[in-house]
């Protein structure tokens, strides 16, 4: 096809045939605009909107055109911002602010205003403000003689501009600016660059500036159409071709933002500023006419199969009147199809490209239609399931209340068992301690005492002995006469003295062997009582141990019986529980199986309408 447009190449009459082509195709197909001059304020204003527009990064880009690059700097992007909001805090000081607002103003009304006059006063007066106050980090200022030497035909000087902007882009490379807008701006910058050598008619130099561009934008569009354009200059067809195959899907992405943000008159302006339609404007690319003609109905076929499907589908979903089901998102797409089919050239390639984003938002639609009828139908099921929910939570109640009965009847079991054993303890020992006391006082009882008993005893020897020295001298006394009495009372006295002590000796003595016989019993009955209160002791403590152990087991025995009667009741409850889940699964499987049949006959005619229509 590229050797077909070579030999066209060589007949005048022939490129005068194909320019012909070329130039009713765009009509056709893109409708560009009759006068390629377009009205600068109107141009403004529709990039401002274009800015306004939530797209991502990859597709936002303002598309610059040759002619009008001096107004890419008049346009209130987020990127002057940034460059603007750099150069006051950074750059600019105060009093110069009010330089740069005169400087700038001087050059959008240049760039805006058509008249040579005005445009030469502008443009020279811009240029003595800034070369007065310039310094070597105001890039912009750079960027504004630039352009203006290159631009303005009393101000050309396409070497100095070339210097200006050359110098601007190694200021912004030493500078430490955010990432993204240092690679927008030298995006730009290299764009301008390969504009000014368009403009010397050197396209080999401008296809080094455009490829430099998209090593930092490898999705910059401008970059693309005027590398294409270049490459066409430099009889690069291939290249070229591929590169207008690039900027077509670039185009039909971004008219595709619209329909997925569901706005007819977003869709609408970026179709109508599509960067394509560009091509139309100049007539180099007429070389390539046929394959532009393949290209883009290659898509137009694609998204005319693509439209056919989703109008057969939308049609029909419309004559089922299932707006119940419709949710805030079906009613926002539906809405954008209607304006779609009312409003629409089918005809225009970026028209169509809709097609492909509405049939997947009409299979969401009818996904969720779907959804929302299976939704409708299962809602009855929870109802129906409520009898056994109702009974199966209920249950779980009790399972759970029983649990906690055992688990506290274990708790408490052990509570019970030690205070029962501690009050024992403290019962026993106090009994203990009575007993230790009686053997600590055992040495101060009396009764049981040798030495008191000794005493006691030798007490009544003597009380005895006396009164059998009393008794033995009265008998002695009996045995004597009267004459002897008479003959010798000494005598007599003697005799009864003699035989008192006699009788009082006996006596004192078998008195003495007594006292000793009680005082050894005495401590032989103080060993005794001891040894018969430590023995008592040892029964206590024996008496102690087995107790424990018998409250052990009878505790044990209640706890075991009070917690295999709650086991046993709550196996029951367990089983119950079961039996009622079996009986719940059972009677929902039914449900449902009714449920599906009712889906199954109520989605019928929805069947059609599914990309796959094996779905349900």
């Amino acid at each position: 096809m590229y050797q077909d447009s070579e030999h066209i190449m060589s007949s005048e009459d022939e490129r005068s045939l194909l320019l012909g082509r070329f130039r009713s195709f765009g009509k056709e197909n893109f409708q560009p605009d009759e006068n390629p001059e377009r009205n600068i304020l109107t141009l403004v204003k529709e990039n401002s909107k274009f800015l306004s527009f939530s797209l991502s990064s990859n597709i936002s880009e303002v598309f610059i055109r040759l002619e009008e690059a001096p107004l890419y700097w008049v346009y209130d992007s987020p990127l002057i911002q940034y460059i603007e909001d750099y150069l006051k805090f950074h750059v600019l000081s105060e009093g110069l602010n009010e330089h740069y607002k005169t400087i700038k103003e001087f050059y959008c009304k240049w760039a805006i205003i058509k008249s040579d006059a005005e445009r030469q006063y502008f443009s020279s007066s811009a240029v003595k403000i800034i070369e007065k106050f310039s310094n070597k980090n105001n890039f912009l200022y750079k960027i504004y003689l630039g352009v203006i030497y290159i631009y303005e035909k009393t101000q050309y000087n396409p070497e100095k501009g070339f210097e200006l902007l050359k110098s601007a882009e190694n200021v912004i490379n030493d500078l430490n600016l955010n990432d993204k807008f240092k690679d927008e701006l030298l995006y730009i910058l290299n764009i301008f660059l390969g504009f000014a050598y368009l403009k010397e008619a050197n396209p080999h130099d401008a296809i080094e500036k455009f490829q430099k561009a998209l090593t930092s934008r490898p999705y910059g569009v401008t970059a693309k159409f005027y590398l294409s354009y270049s490459e066409i200059k430099c009889n690069n067809l291939s290249v070229a071709n591929s590169l207008l195959e690039e900027i077509l899907q670039y185009d039909i992405v971004r008219a595709q933002q619209g329909v997925e943000a569901a706005s007819i008159g977003m869709f609408h302006y970026l179709n109508s500023h599509c960067v394509f339609k560009n091509v139309f404007f100049y007539n180099e690319f007429s070389v390539l006419i046929y394959d532009i003609e393949e290209l883009v109905l290659r898509f137009k076929e694609k998204f005319k199969k693509l439209y056919t499907s989703f109008s057969s589908r939308y049609e029909k979903l419309k004559i089922l009147k299932l707006n119940e089901y419709y949710d805030d998102d079906i009613i926002k797409y539906f809405s954008f199809f209607s304006k779609y089919e009312q409003s629409v050239n089918k005809n225009n390639l970026f028209n169509m490209c809709a097609a492909e984003i509405m049939n997947q938002k009409l299979d969401f639609g009818l996904n969720s239609i779907m959804e929302g009828i299976r939704t409708r139908f299962y809602s009855t099921l929870a109802e129906s399931l409520q009898m056994f929910d109702s009974q199966l939570i209920d249950l779980a109640k009790r399972i759970e209340k029983t649990n906690n009965e055992i688990a506290n009847e274990k708790t408490t079991y052990k509570e019970k068992l030690a205070e029962a054993i501690i009050d024992l303890e403290k019962k026993v020992n106090v009994e203990i301690q009575n007993v230790e006391n009686q053997i600590n006082d055992l040495p101060n009882e009396k009764t049981s005492d040798a030495k008191s008993a000794f005493a006691s005893t030798m007490t009544y020897n003597f009380v005895f002995s006396s009164i059998v020295f009393l008794m033995g001298g009265s008998a002695g006394y009996s045995g004597t006469t009267n004459a002897e009495f008479a003959n010798d009372l000494h005598q007599v006295l003697s005799q009864i003295v003699i035989t008192g002590l006699k009788w009082s000796a006996i006596s004192f003595l078998l008195g003495f062997i007594i006292a000793l016989v009680s005082s050894g019993m005495a401590i032989v009955e103080r060993q005794n009582k001891k040894q018969r209160l430590i023995q008592k002791i040892s029964y206590l403590k024996s008496f102690k141990e087995r107790r424990i152990e018998a409250i052990k087991n009878e505790y044990e025995k209640k706890s075991q019986f009070t917690i295999s009667a709650l086991q046993s009741h709550l196996e029951k409850q367990v089983e119950k529980q079961v039996s009622l889940i079996k009986e719940r699964e059972e009677a929902e499987s039914k449900l449902k199986e009714e449920i599906e049949q009712k889906i199954a006959a109520e989605v019928e005619f929805l069947k059609p309408l599914m990309p796959n229509t094996e779905a349900v």
